[in-house]
């Protein structure tokens, strides 16, 4: 147990310094509201939005999540509305917040070399944004995005999947799905050139 214990904050210790380190090596330059509002764009209305949409609408129409929503044409509309409108909505306050705020919400690959380097960053990059002077602060805009795109879910959601635990754990999903897909965003170009050659 002691063992296990020493190793996960050795581990944890090693993500945040590796971050750290990436952060310091990377300066893009400050998003303007054009970068932004693409962000905005690409993220609800782009394959990388539509595609998972749709294909989760498919998974939860196989296993009848929510039961309420039929096994059906219907009841696959149904969940894929569901999603597309979450997505709508949760990009649409964050946009907000981060043009507010000079935020830029995009994820920018690490500029550092190594494993532990490029996950630290991958999965710190959830929790932290660059601000207009070049600085780190806490996503603001992103989290309170995942809030409102929950809370607000609730409006055209039967009401098994309405309740104040449905929503608490839909945020904590789409942390975990952002982090999955700056993994994901970081690491996939090299996957892709070694296996494709491109």
């Amino acid at each position: 147990m002691v063992a296990v214990g020493r190793s996960g904050q050795t581990l944890a210790i090693s993500l945040l310094t590796a971050a750290c380190v990436s952060a310091r090596a990377q300066s893009p330059p400050p998003a303007t509201q054009a970068d932004r509002n693409q962000w905005y764009v690409s993220s609800t209305f782009g394959p990388s939005s539509i595609l998972p949409s749709a294909f989760f609408a498919g998974v939860d129409t196989v296993r009848d999540l929510p039961d309420e929503w039929e096994q059906n044409a219907r009841g696959y509309s149904q969940r894929l509305a569901a999603r597309m409108a979450h997505t709508g909505v949760r990009n649409s306050a964050e946009l907000g917040l981060v043009s507010l705020l000079k935020h830029d919400p995009r994820y920018h690959p690490s500029t550092a070399r190594g494993l532990w380097p490029r996950t630290g960053h991958a999965l710190a990059s959830s929790w932290v944004a660059r601000t207009e002077n070049g600085g780190r602060t806490f996503a603001v805009g992103r989290f309170a995005g995942m809030a409102a795109g929950s809370l607000t879910a609730t409006a055209w959601l039967p009401p098994s999947q309405s309740t104040w635990k449905h929503t608490a754990q839909s945020v904590g999903i789409q942390v975990g799905a952002n982090m999955g897909a700056n993994l994901l965003r970081e690491f996939w170009p090299d996957v892709r050139k070694r296996v494709f050659g491109r």
